[in-house]
């Protein structure tokens, strides 16, 4: 749908053809594709990844067996281009998992959980991801009195740990049931919503820091008398203004239907990057406020040219010389800052010569060249190169270097050359 209302149906889900039953929203892939999950629930089957282009050609890449999990969730784009989710059942021990997806639906599970007392189980929200790439998430069941936890694992499945467990007999501003996951919020710290607990038992919003320590910010209020909602069961996004929002079944001051609301910790305004990585002359979107008066963007530090499409969305390319860092957008209400690093995905546009024996130096041309590049022959790292900018490397081919591809690699990604290195004696 569009700003203007004018809503185009892209797709009518069908039990028995691609599984039924989304129940939670897509996510925008690094493709420009969508990928969203299905429960499965009317078909008799465990659940479905699908990818819907937007034009509405949907294609199922992923059907759920029970070891891998049953009854997905929303997914997120993870900072390395990976789709990370949870289900609410299956798993080893029948109580949900931990699972991570690539954009063609192989899935691996990152941990399965087992429940009270050591554990959480049946986990229902969508996972947040810090800058470190490490995931946190919430489980409606479990931990040590079975109301639920907070927890965070590593991107690649480990270091797994329960970070909170969810216990109101401690302390009755604690909350217990989460619904909905969390927001990461642009101080690092963790915001979420429990579906029942608090003061009132209606509910509560809650900060987490990544080492765990847990602070109570607001219990809802259902008692009589109250204009407050209560029972909130969606998650929580944070606006570019720094404040949050969120939503609640019940209450609110009007018929019992619940309520928007926002919170305000107090964190400053700052800009969100759509995706977080991409090449060099690809266009990034970014969102805001303040646009119209933008006098300039820059891509850590270098300065590039952008549109200014509303007061709150922005249109960049990407810099040719541009390197992996945050984003700035300076108004004149002042500078707004990513809190997200954006990587500039790196690429290789020649090689020269093409051919050498060992320690032949080949002038590497390209875009997003870093100084933490690694760059490979056929495999084989160098150890003698130069980055003389972000468009040019020198390297000296190594040591026991093979025919094959040249590459490097940096925080951004991986860039190949067309061209094939070979090696002569």
């Amino acid at each position: 749908m569009t700003s203007a209302a004018v809503w185009t149906n892209l797709w009518n889900f069908t039990a028995g053809v691609d599984e039924g039953a989304p129940t939670s929203a897509p996510v925008l892939g690094p493709d420009g594709n969508f990928y969203g999950t299905t429960d499965g629930i009317y078909a008799g089957t465990y659940g479905t990844a699908y990818k819907i282009t937007p034009k509405g050609v949907l294609t199922t890449i992923h059907a759920f067996k029970f070891t891998d999990g049953a009854t997905p969730y929303a997914l997120i784009l993870g900072l390395d281009g990976n789709f990370y989710g949870v289900t609410r059942g299956g798993g080893a021990n029948q109580k949900g998992v931990i699972f991570r997806m690539s954009k063609a639906g192989a899935v691996k599970v990152l941990h399965s959980f087992s429940g009270y007392p050591n554990d959480g189980e049946i986990p229902i929200g969508t996972l947040a991801q810090g800058n470190d790439g490490t995931l946190y998430g919430t489980t409606y069941l479990g931990g040590t009195r079975k109301w639920g936890t907070i927890f965070k694992i590593s991107a690649t499945g480990a270091n797994y740990k329960v970070i909170h467990n969810f216990d109101r007999t401690l302390d009755i501003n604690d909350g217990i049931n989460p619904l909905s996951g969390m927001a990461i919020g642009s101080d690092g710290n963790l915001y979420g919503t429990s579906g029942g607990g608090g003061k009132q038992n209606s509910g509560s919003l809650f900060k987490i820091t990544p080492a765990g320590t847990y602070t109570a910010l607001y219990s809802f209020c259902a008692v009589s008398g109250c204009k407050d909602g209560f029972y909130p069961q969606t998650a929580i996004v944070q606006h570019t203004n720094g404040k949050f929002y969120g939503a609640t079944e019940s209450g609110g001051t009007t018929v019992n239907g619940g309520e928007f609301f926002s919170l305000d910790v107090g964190l400053k305004p700052f800009i969100n990057i759509v995706l977080l990585s991409g090449k060099s002359g690809s266009v990034a979107q970014i969102l805001g406020q303040g646009f119209n008066s933008t006098t300039s963007v820059k891509f850590n530090g270098t300065a590039a040219t952008f549109t200014i499409v509303s007061d709150t969305y922005l249109t960049v390319k990407v810099p040719t010389t541009a390197t992996t860092g945050l984003v700035t957008v300076t108004t004149s209400g002042g500078t707004l800052t990513s809190f997200r690093v954006f990587k500039v995905v790196p690429t290789i546009t020649s090689i020269s010569p093409t051919s050498g024996p060992v320690n032949t130096i080949v002038t590497i041309n390209g875009t997003g060249f870093s100084s933490d590049s690694v760059i490979k022959f056929g495999g084989v790292k160098a150890t003698a190169f130069k980055i003389v900018s972000p468009t040019q490397i020198t390297a000296a081919v190594p040591t026991g270097g093979k025919t094959g591809k040249i590459t490097v690699t940096t925080a951004g990604g991986v860039g190949t050359s067309g061209a094939t290195f070979t090696v002569t004696p």
